[in-house]
């Protein structure tokens, strides 16, 4: 029986004796797996693994040390990764430790494909710098630091220690208990954590394991996936499940919180992800622009995302250029406004000042499931993101206050920095990375968080009333009432020609009667009549961009525009729905079978058998029908032939005869 001022040596081996796959925790699992499953795939986007790794593995490392009140900022980290001096603090020191036992566990993993416990004591000896070992200390409790009480004692002898680890091991390994992988990992967590192998070191320890599972089931490929910043965010709620898991064998609320962990984090991972990506493009094209061509490779660019910091021996020993090219490249780099030289004794660094600052905005408010009243602590946690956002409110409060909008320019010099950090307020409330009071205190002060779709709104809904008022939606380029409404009315017509407005959108506005461009363009009602003249007249829809008669050509590029709409989910259901029912391919190549099925019902009537020339003007459909014959079609395309009397058995003889 449970006492948590005993050890708990009969903590119970695992599977649990318990239901773990309820309704809502398959429910949750399933979400979080989606989640999971996009970060995955994402991740091979970035063209050098290395920027994403470092990135993450860095961060976490220094939240993960942070719950341990391992404090250093992110400055000192990213430039102690960068130093070859030993004049690095004792705490940034132990953060970079976390960091090298979390790839160690990596390699090891690789090697032999088995979480043991030798692995676990290796991780741990790597952040304690010590050989130590399971822990043979009887004695051995966790106290709230704030009242000396006692919560929980773990398991006191060495042996008992080493058979619940050796249990934890064949609950890892066990391929054939059916469990889903992510509520086995939250299991797993809860169990390293109560058996506490450690003297020290435990929490660092079992979060590392956390992701090598990941990696070890094939969830992952890479270890991006940490739940750090996450607990920190609910530190009273992650000790109060644990607690309830041991105390009352209660397990739904652990596992949930651990999978809403999992889920919101790989969202948040996998928009920075896209964030890197995009600043990487956005500079790769900046370089190329602004500094001379000898100077410019992609290869440069990659190593300034590696880390923020860079140095001349880095260029060096990546054979970019030789040491005095390399200082005057990162020179070159600095006076366009990319890096930014910083002194650290003898040792110049050059800092991405981009990076930077797009991985240094990462809030610790992952997820945040609900107010935190922070009851039960086991430790304080200082963050200096939080004096940040404060400064920055305050910024964004007197902004508001004097242009009555939260509009703020990323361009103006004077706004720029401001205006980041609210496109990043945006950014975080969508991907779960703001706290529900920062969020009311934002709206208190009339934050707008979809600046770009109200500001349509309000221009459809002034259109609306301009239509009501003088019959038409053509507002002339001088109406004085509202200048802006002509241009945005214009700008319109323009992102409709190259296929920029949603699908959605075309909706409203053909709904009010809006003219796309006057005789030149034609709406999507007429487009489709036109479609269906066309089918009438040649027998098929697969009207071509390229067609001999120069009247078909626009109706080809709409038909290839629906059908682009399409694969990008841009296409209303409605007119999908209207397009499948008069038949029409959404695949080229499937087009064009259909034309040449068309064509070759045509040449039967016309002749009565299906030999076509290989030469003269119907020489493509001669070669179209010998590779029918030659490939069996599918199913569906064999009864298709056998509806115009093309026996495919019988036509292969023939091919072959020939």
């Amino acid at each position: 029986m449970f006492d948590k001022d005993k050890p708990y040596d009969d903590l119970p081996l695992l599977p649990p004796v318990t239901e773990l796959e309820t309704k809502a925790v398959l429910k949750k699992a399933i979400s979080a797996n989606r989640q999971l499953a996009e970060l995955k795939g994402l991740a091979n986007i970035i063209p050098n693994q290395n920027i994403l790794i470092n990135f993450i593995t860095l961060q976490e490392a220094r939240s993960s040390s942070e719950i341990e009140n391992v404090i250093t900022t992110n400055d000192k980290l990213f430039e102690a990764f960068s130093l070859d001096s030993e004049s690095v603090d004792s705490a940034t020191k132990e953060v970079l430790r976390y960091r090298e036992a979390l790839w160690e566990g990596y390699n090891l993993l690789g090697e032999r494909h088995v979480l043991s416990t030798n692995l676990f004591i290796r991780v741990c000896n790597i952040i304690k710098q010590n050989q130590a070992g399971v822990r043979n200390t009887p004695d051995t409790k966790i106290v709230n630091q704030k009242t000396g009480k006692t919560i929980y004692t773990p398991p006191g002898t060495q042996a008992v220690i080493l058979e619940k680890l050796k249990n934890l091991e064949s609950f890892i390994h066990d391929e054939d208990d059916g469990i889903d992988v992510l509520v086995k990992l939250a299991v797993v967590h809860y169990q390293f954590e109560a058996i506490h192998p450690f003297s020290d070191g435990n929490g660092r320890t079992g979060r590392i394991i956390n992701v090598l599972f990941l990696v070890f089931t094939g969830v992952l490929d890479l270890p991006i996936l940490f739940l750090s910043q996450y607990i920190i965010a609910n530190k009273s709620k992650y000790y109060k499940y644990l607690r309830q898991v041991t105390e009352n064998n209660k397990w739904e609320d652990w596992i949930l919180f651990i999978l809403e962990g999992i889920e919101k984090t790989a969202r948040s991972t996998r928009d920075k992800i896209i964030q890197i990506n995009d600043l990487f493009e956005s500079t790769l094209a900046y370089t190329k622009k602004k500094v001379p061509n000898y100077m410019y490779s992609k290869e440069l660019v990659e190593l300034l995302f590696e880390q923020p910091y860079c140095k001349v021996k880095f260029l060096v020993a990546r054979d970019v250029a030789q040491r005095q090219q390399a200082s005057k490249y990162l020179q070159a780099l600095e006076n366009v406004g990319i890096l930014k030289l910083k002194k650290v004794g003898r040792e110049k660094l050059y800092l991405n000042i981009k990076l930077f600052e797009l991985l240094s905005n990462a809030s610790p408010e992952i997820g945040k499931t609900e107010d935190d009243d922070g009851e039960d602590e086991l430790f304080e946690t200082v963050d200096g993101h939080l004096e940040e956002w404060e400064e920055m409110f305050e910024q964004l409060t007197r902004f508001i206050e004097k242009y009555d909008h939260s509009s703020v320019s990323k361009v103006d010099p004077k706004t720029k920095r401001l205006g980041y950090w609210v496109s990043h307020q945006r950014t975080s409330k969508k991907t779960g990375l703001l706290s529900k009071e920062q969020i009311a205190r934002l709206e208190e002060i009339g934050f707008d968080w979809e600046p770009v779709k109200n500001r349509w709104e309000k221009n459809f809904k002034d259109l609306v009333a301009y239509k009501k008022r003088f019959g038409h939606c053509d507002v002339p380029l001088r109406f004085g009432e509202n200048p802006q409404l002509a241009h945005w009315v214009r700008n319109q017509r323009n992102r409709y020609r190259l296929g920029k407005v949603t699908a959605n959108r075309v909706q409203k506005l053909e709904r009010i009667g809006f003219n796309w461009g006057g005789t030149q363009v034609k709406s999507w009602e007429e487009r489709l009549q036109e479609l269906l003249e066309y089918q009438a007249t040649y027998g098929h829809l697969n009207v071509s961009q390229v067609d001999p008669d120069e009247k078909n050509r626009a109706l080809g590029k709409w038909l290839n525009d629906q059908r682009h709409y399409r694969k990008q989910g841009r296409l209303s259901p409605e007119r999908e729905v209207r397009l499948n029912e008069i038949g029409i391919a959404w695949s080229v190549l499937d087009a064009r079978w259909e034309e040449n099925l068309s064509a070759l019902k045509e040449f039967y009537a016309e002749h009565g058998h299906f030999r076509v020339s290989l030469r003269g003007e119907r020489r493509s459909l001669g070669f179209w029908v010998s590779n029918i014959r030659k490939q069996r079609p599918t199913p569906e395309r064999l009864k298709r032939l056998k509806v115009i009397g093309f026996d495919w058995e019988k036509e292969k003889n023939e091919g072959d005869k020939n």
